[in-house]
């Protein structure tokens, strides 16, 4: 039996070969040996395992050598650019060649059969850290199997995961200086970007936000910047002299979260301080203030029922002291929380009759400041965007209906789609989340009615159609192994009865989850041959939409070239 045609899809390779003429027991061994071998990568391949590696062929043909006493210097190997080349006794008789390598996609002649694409490193980010490494940086670039290793200079990085267009890991401790970063898959073959990365003890500060704070101490004041330590610990953070507490680096040592002090008012120095003792000064950094200052409010306007959960911006906002009070009209809003270093609040409006009032902020150690007929409640709502104009006909999930004046303390609006009451309905004040009922083909108004009756009408403001639509696919290529996550953007994709099919070519996609009203579809790739296929996209009411360039860019590794005198040996 000609054990090669089994395996005529994926050109399987030879481990090793010798030629035919050569009958002697070493050659009757030696052909066992092959054909030993070939059976235990039948098996591997029977079970369908996507991580056969050419690491794995190698341990075969050592163990192959070993069981039939083949010596290193009959049976030898060379490897170059992701190719190796068996030799025995001095003559080429076979060759593994991984995917991603500088070679011809096919060599007429020789057997020699390539798919897939190199892999390649665009940039990091960050591209630069501490030292003493354990920071975590994302590598972007093309084509990364799922087995990579990277290393930082010829160091080893941990916590490698590969998403396919980008690698995240943690940087090794590394001396200061500017390394080359290597990206290996799994067949050995190497991607390097030179000089990718540098390696400083100098902690470097570009920005803080906020700038100013309450004398009482604020929470969560971030610092952007670079280099700032995650090994063996944390920077020290020092405003005025005084120690700040929770320090923690984030964005792969590129931002510090950490609680200012307490401290007198005053403009002060602002100093971080790696492990190393390497250390920067923001001179004149950070400002202690107990008068608070509001220069943004995320709604002017709101139902007279109250709750609306309303965002004031500004400064100085007490928080580690106790969180300041906010008046409307000289009622109270509750639950007042404060966020980003004092420098953002939030809270509930009270209710109030209709009118436009003041906003008054006041400290928890007295100081306020006033916005002047700065909040108008009312009962009519307004609508100014849907986040979809169209949805599938069967109905849908999660429609934003932006605007103002939407009950909440009162009852909830209703909401009408061409006639049809929406299924269910979620205020937050300014913004409706709805799910739009069954409805049949065509455009109609939407309607949005408060308790008290008064409505607001977006004219032929929604479509139902049983057509999906799609609009675009990231990534648009993806590995020949699948399971590659993909997100599909468009319009009406069917929640009900069920959601959408998805096809690669002729293959079916997986794990489909819809999204943002039918707009949005995240799916999994199945596995499929290399080459350029079109994804399909059918819904539950059997219309379907093609998108027609996603590309597989090939199995990664292995592929296989069976020589001449293999061949030979085998037909004997």
């Amino acid at each position: 039996m000609n054990l090669l045609r089994i395996f005529s899809p994926i050109v399987l390779m030879a481990m090793i070969a010798i030629p035919a003429t050569a009958q002697t027991n070493q050659v009757v061994n030696t052909k066992e040996a092959i054909r030993t071998g070939i059976g235990k990568i039948i098996a591997i391949l029977s079970t369908k395992n996507q991580d056969m590696t050419c690491q794995a062929i190698q341990s075969i043909i050592t163990t192959i050598k070993s069981q039939y006493g083949i010596n290193d210097t009959d049976l030898s190997s060379s490897t170059s650019n992701g190719c190796t080349t068996y030799t025995y006794k001095g003559n080429s008789i076979g060759k593994t060649c991984c995917a991603d390598n500088a070679e011809q996609a096919s060599q007429p002649g020789t057997g020699i059969l390539r798919t897939g694409t190199p892999h390649t490193i665009s940039y990091l980010f960050p591209d630069s850290g501490d030292i003493g490494g354990s920071n975590n940086v994302s590598i972007y670039g093309a084509n990364f199997d799922k087995h990579v290793t990277v290393a930082f200079g010829g160091l080893p990085a941990t916590n490698v995961t590969s998403y396919g267009n980008w690698i995240s890991v943690s940087a090794p401790a590394h001396a200061a200086g500017t390394v080359d970063i290597s990206v290996t898959n799994q067949c050995g073959v190497t991607a390097t970007l030179k000089k990718g990365y540098t390696y400083s003890a100098q902690p470097v500060i570009s920005s803080l936000s906020p700038v100013s704070g309450h004398t009482g101490g604020s929470k969560n004041v971030t610092l952007y910047g670079s280099n700032f330590s995650y090994f063996p610990s944390v920077p020290t953070v020092t405003l005025g002299g005084k120690k700040a507490t929770n320090v923690t680096t984030e964005a792969g040592g590129g931002a510090l979260s950490f609680d200012a002090p307490a401290h007198a008012a005053a403009t002060v120095d602002l100093v971080v301080t790696n492990p190393s003792g390497k250390s920067v000064t923001l001179t004149k950094g950070y400002e202690y203030s107990s008068t608070p200052s509001i220069t943004y409010q995320s709604d002017a306007s709101g139902h007279i029922g109250g709750m609306e959960n309303l965002i004031l911006m500004g400064g100085n906002f007490s928080d580690t002291a106790g969180a300041p009070t906010v008046a409307f009209g000289g009622v109270a809003g509750s639950n007042v929380s404060v966020y980003g270093g004092g420098s953002a609040l939030f809270v509930d409006t009270p209710a109030h009759a209709a009118g436009t009032v003041s906003i008054k902020l006041t400290n928890s150690d007295g100081p306020s400041t006033t916005l002047s007929k700065a909040y108008t409640y009312a009962t009519t709502p307004v609508i100014s965007f849907l986040s979809a104009a169209s949805g599938d006909t069967h109905g849908s999930q999660d429609l934003i209906i932006s605007g103002a004046n939407f009950a909440m303390k009162s009852g909830k609006p209703s909401v009408t789609i061409g006639g049809t009451t929406v299924t269910s309905v979620t205020s937050y004040g300014n913004t409706l989340f709805v799910d739009p009922a069954a409805h049949a083909a065509g455009t109609g108004n939407l309607v949005v009615t408060n308790p008290e009756g008064p409505s607001a009408t977006l004219t032929d403001g929604y479509t139902y159609t049983a057509k999906p639509v799609i609009s675009s696919v990231f990534p648009a290529t993806g590995s020949a192994n699948g399971t590659d996550n993909v997100i599909i953007s468009g319009n009406n994709f069917s929640y009900f009865p069920h959601v959408p099919t998805v096809k690669f070519g002729d293959a079916p996609g997986s794990n489909v989850t819809i999204y943002a009203n039918g707009q949005s579809l995240f799916v999994d790739a199945p596995a499929h041959a290399a080459g350029s296929v079109a994804i399909t996209v059918t819904n539950s009411s059997g219309s379907s939409a093609v998108y027609n360039s996603y590309v597989y860019a090939g199995s990664v590794c292995p592929v296989f070239n069976i020589s001449p005198a293999l061949t030979i040996l085998m037909q004997h």
